[in-house]
């Protein structure tokens, strides 16, 4: 299997959820979308988490220490998110907010992926 392939296609589906997500007017429409990007998310940081186990097989990782810790941190707040936004009431006031955070914090991290992944890519088997 092509793991910046299957990357690379992850970010199209996660890039479509986001769109029909900040497209959406119906809370419960947004509350189903909102489940789907969080599994499209899950399915995504499983390969991520792949490409760093084969890059700490190449003994390369040091390199990109301070990528590697603030994808981390990233995911740790867009887990947060996911969290928030799917145990909210309808009533909240700021669940738009929560939302749009969320939005904007995924498309930054799929940019810095963007960014770090073609810098990977030579040192992963296959």
């Amino acid at each position: 299997m092509n793991l910046m392939k299957e990357l690379t296609e992850d970010h199209k589906d996660i890039r479509s959820q986001l769109r029909a997500l900040m497209t959406e007017s119906e809370k419960e429409k947004m509350k189903e979308t909102i489940v789907t990007l969080n599994e499209f998310v899950s399915h995504h940081a499983f390969w991520v988490n792949d490409v760093l186990r084969k890059l700490v097989k190449t003994k390369s990782v040091d390199q990109f220490t301070a990528d590697i810790m603030e994808s981390r941190e990233d995911i740790q707040v867009i887990e947060d998110l996911f969290s928030k936004v799917k145990n909210i009431k309808k009533s909240d006031e700021g669940w738009f907010a929560d939302i749009k955070a969320l939005c904007s914090m995924l498309e930054l991290h799929l940019e810095d992926e963007e960014e770090f992944f073609p810098k990977i890519k030579p040192l992963l088997p296959g």
